[in-house]
Order: structure tokens, then C-alpha cells, then sequence
């Protein structure tokens, strides 16, 4: 006699396992750089490299680029941007690394509509001396823009938290000065900052 409840079990192990396979089956590009290693979600390329304390890569099909960077001070550089309206970070502890996540969005310079709005993530994570970024910048055309991107939206699930999950950092010698990229001394530098408060 046919057993509806054998039946039943079967089709839910034979879909969890179609599910789990699916998962598994997910592309995945690893990166490597002289300051940190991972891998992104499906089919990325590097675009361009700077002195190996630069990178960007860029995933074509989901419309996202990543720009990767490494500087002694993100604070300061985060700092500037919250006066800029970024929102404030939300804390995450990933693959033993503590990051703030910070959202916002921009409209291209080629640009002033505001359908052509671009959804902005940015991770990062500051040690006592190296600081590393990772800008996830999400075209506006691209399926994964919209409204409400946070910690709990599908882009940030699907695509930022597996790379952090996945991600090494690594300690290196000539860190670039965050004072030097805005092409100002410390003291400069220092002043700009003591106007934001």
C-alpha cells in the first residue's frame, strides 16, 4: 500500500538536498592582494591595481563593483564621510574580524537623476596601526539596488556577508597614510578634521 507519509518525507529530503546542492553549487572568485584575501560571490574580475594597497574588481552580471583598499586611519576617513551623511555603522564580528558597516547611496557624476541612484556599502575594519575598506558600490541599473539596503536586505546577505566571512587580513609593511591620499601633511590633515567637530 502506498504510504502518503513515506511519500511526503521523501519529497522534502529530496528538495532540502536539491536546495543544499544548489548552495554548494553557488560561483564563487577569489582575490588575493598583499593585505587581504577572500572570495566574492559569482563571476568577478579585477579591473585595476594600484602598489597592491588598491584593487577593484567588478562583477558584470550583478552590477557591482568592489574597490578594496588599505590606509593607517579609517576612523578618520569615516569620520569625514559620516559628516558627508553616511549612516551610522553597524557592528559585525565575521571570520574573526570586527567591521562596521556603513550604508549610504550617490548618483554618478555623469549623472543628476535620481533613478540613476547608487547603493554604497562600506566595510571597515581598523587595527592599531592598518586600517582596510571594502566598497561595495551596486550600479543603478543593476537587480540588487533599492530602497532599504542594510544588514538584513538580500544584497547585503547574498553578497557582503559571504565575502567577509571569507576574508583574511593581513599585516604589511608601507601602509599608506590617509593625511598623504588627500595630498595634505598630518597637521593639515588634522585640522580638517578638528573643523568637522
Amino acid at each position: 500500500m502506498f504510504n502518503k507519509r513515506v511519500y511526503l518525507a521523501l519529497t522534502m529530503m529530496i528538495g532540502l538536498i536539491l536546495i543544499v546542492s544548489a548552495a554548494a553549487a553557488a560561483e564563487t572568485t577569489k582575490f588575493k592582494t598583499d593585505f587581504m584575501e577572500g572570495s566574492f560571490v559569482g563571476d568577478v574580475d579585477l579591473e585595476y591595481n594600484e602598489k597592491g594597497m588598491m584593487s577593484s574588481y567588478v562583477d558584470d552580471k550583478n552590477g557591482i563593483t568592489y574597490n578594496i583598499s588599505t590606509v593607517d586611519d579609517t576612523d578618520s576617513l569615516m569620520k569625514i564621510y559620516k559628516s558627508q551623511g553616511v549612516s551610522n555603522p553597524t557592528k559585525v564580528t565575521l571570520n574573526g574580524n570586527d567591521w562596521k558597516i556603513y550604508f549610504a547611496d550617490a548618483v554618478p557624476d555623469t549623472s543628476n537623476k535620481k533613478s540613476d541612484l547608487m547603493n554604497i556599502i562600506i566595510c571597515q575594519s581598523q587595527g592599531k596601526k592598518q586600517g582596510y575598506l571594502i566598497y561595495v558600490i551596486i550600479d543603478s541599473d543593476s537587480n540588487n539596488v533599492g530602497p532599504g539596503i542594510d544588514t538584513n536586505s538580500e544584497t547585503y546577505l547574498k553578497f557582503v556577508e559571504p565575502l567577509l566571512k571569507s576574508i583574511t587580513l593581513k599585516k604589511t609593511n608601507n601602509i599608506p597614510k590617509i593625511n598623504e591620499e588627500f595630498g595634505l601633511s598630518e597637521e593639515e590633515f588634522q585640522n580638517q578634521l578638528d573643523q568637522l567637530d
